[in-house]
């Protein structure tokens, strides 16, 4: 069971985020009824409180994610919108290459010889950079 879009107030609590499909928190953030910024916020707090445990992110990438998630809120504002993720906070897996970020590790072709992993190097994960 899911929360509702009715369930997320105007100042909408951690555990009535999480709990929504996909799909429902991308429609709030696109209509504003939700920011990019509050659903990070929301997403950083709760990998705080449960990862020491399940131990499921190897690498948080907290600074990023909240410019990232500014920066989608102010592309909103101004009428752009990049698509059905646009500010919607997400885990890559990191053996997937992507900038900036760093990889736990990497496939062994690819450690082995030395070289620095690119988008071109492992299609598999590359992952689009607007």
């Amino acid at each position: 069971m899911t929360a509702r879009r009715s369930e997320v107030s105007a100042q909408p609590d951690d555990d009535a985020l999480w709990r929504l499909e996909l799909t429902e928190l991308a429609a709030l953030i696109r209509t504003r009824q939700v920011s990019s910024a509050e659903v990070t916020d929301a997403t950083l707090r709760r990998i705080e409180k449960l990862d020491a445990g399940l131990k499921s992110h190897a690498f948080v990438m907290a600074d990023s994610a909240v410019q990232a998630a500014r920066t989608a809120d102010a592309e909103l504002a101004r009428g752009l919108w990049r698509g059905a993720l646009h500010g919607v906070p997400i885990g890559v897996k990191d053996l997937c290459y992507t900038a900036d970020a760093p990889r736990a590790q990497a496939p062994s072709s690819v450690a082995s010889s030395g070289r620095r992993m690119t988008p071109r190097s492992w299609r598999g994960c590359a992952l689009p950079v607007p």
